[in-house]
């Protein structure tokens, strides 16, 4: 019996010495989720706080990157961007509207212009700090592809969808310095001693000029006539003379453009055949040789639109104008009778060419 009170006695002792540890860990296991809650939430507080996100176009870099790619270059310049790393600066706003700023790599005018030119950037995710938007820059650098044309006339390598005009422009410059091609047709009359032995007549032009920055041409000239011989002229010999004696003058020129009009100074030499050879009348050729300075004024008259073209590698704008010319020469030979002065009007066709150094297409030219 003592034993047993001795034993109840030391487990009440325990159990009052045991009772406030067993009751604050019951309530520690109650109180443990909101512990845990307010550490995790102060945990992800501190994160965001310290969180802060670049900006970065919606859809990727690579829509972006797709939206310069679709730009149309010539092949002029397409070129110059061959292996070229284009960087490219935008500013974002803190509601995702992004500007391009600032283009490096790249030198061209005309690149740097069509590239400034692209409207409706696609929108970006603006940058974050602290979970709210702020303004901010992005960069990107890339490459434009290298295409490899197949096409059979290799002097050709890239030929546009579709020709265009100088209509279709939006910002276009034009070389001053150009190459024209003249041909056309000429009546031409003697005047002074000539004109007793050679009526009127007529005949054929060819001019190639290349003109300067400074507006000065170069070239060369071609001028055939045929004049209906009115008497024969008085040389020795019982030969039958030419019915037409043909006239060539071939020489080199120099001019100048004066806003529409365009004065051309010649020095040819010049041929006059008054007999031809002729094996069965056993008769040789009779020819006067000399030389013959002249002066001509054209006028090109446009007509059609002009056309851009592309060979050789060059950009060019194509114009077509009818052309007028008056000219005045002197003839010197070696026979007194055939020298004297001689005035021509003509008309032809005249094809001008003149470089583009670079331009931009409109829009609606790809609708």
């Amino acid at each position: 019996m003592q034993n047993y009170l001795a034993a109840a006695i030391e487990r009440m002792i325990f159990i009052s010495l045991e009772l406030p540890f067993y009751l604050f860990t019951l309530n520690s296991l109650k109180l443990l989720p909101a512990l845990i809650f307010f550490i995790l939430a102060h945990f992800a507080s501190a994160q965001v706080a310290d969180m802060e996100t670049d900006a970065e176009p919606i859809g990727g870099i690579h829509r972006l990157a797709l939206y310069y790619y679709d730009i149309e270059f010539t092949p002029e310049q397409r070129a110059l961007l061959d292996s070229v790393n284009v960087e490219l600066a935008f500013s974002v706003s803190d509601s995702g509207v992004a500007k391009l700023e600032n283009v490096n790599g790249v030198q061209n005018r005309a690149i740097r212009d069509s590239l400034f030119a692209q409207q409706s950037i696609p929108p970006f995710k603006p940058a974050m700090q602290n979970g709210i938007p702020k303004p901010s820059l992005y960069f990107m650098r890339f490459q434009y592809p290298t295409y490899a044309v197949n096409h059979p006339h290799k002097i050709f390598p890239y030929v546009h969808r579709k020709p265009f005009y100088v209509d279709d422009f939006d910002t276009v410059s034009i070389s001053n310095r150009r190459l024209d091609v003249l041909i056309g047709g000429v009546m031409n009359q003697f005047v002074g001693k000539p004109t007793r032995y050679l009526a009127l007549g007529g005949g054929m032009k060819i001019d190639l000029t290349y003109t300067t920055g400074s507006d000065v041409s170069l070239g060369m000239s071609m001028s055939f006539y045929g004049n209906k011989l009115r008497e024969e002229y008085p040389i020795s010999g019982s030969e039958e003379q030419n019915t037409h004696p043909p006239t060539l003058l071939i020489g080199l020129t120099v001019g100048r453009w004066l806003s529409d009009f365009h004065l051309q100074f010649e020095m040819a030499y010049a041929i006059q055949n008054v007999v031809s050879p002729d094996n069965d009348e056993n008769q040789d050729l009779v020819q006067f040789t000399g030389f013959s300075p002249g002066v001509v004024l054209n006028r090109p008259v446009r007509f059609g639109k002009r056309r851009v073209v592309n060979s050789f590698g060059v950009t060019a704008l194509e114009k077509h104008a009818l052309n007028l010319h008056l000219g005045a020469r002197y003839l010197v030979f070696d026979f007194d009778s055939a020298t004297g002065a001689m005035l021509e009007f003509g008309i032809g066709y005249r094809l001008t060419s003149r470089r583009i150094d670079y331009y931009r297409l409109n829009e609606g030219y790809y609708r």
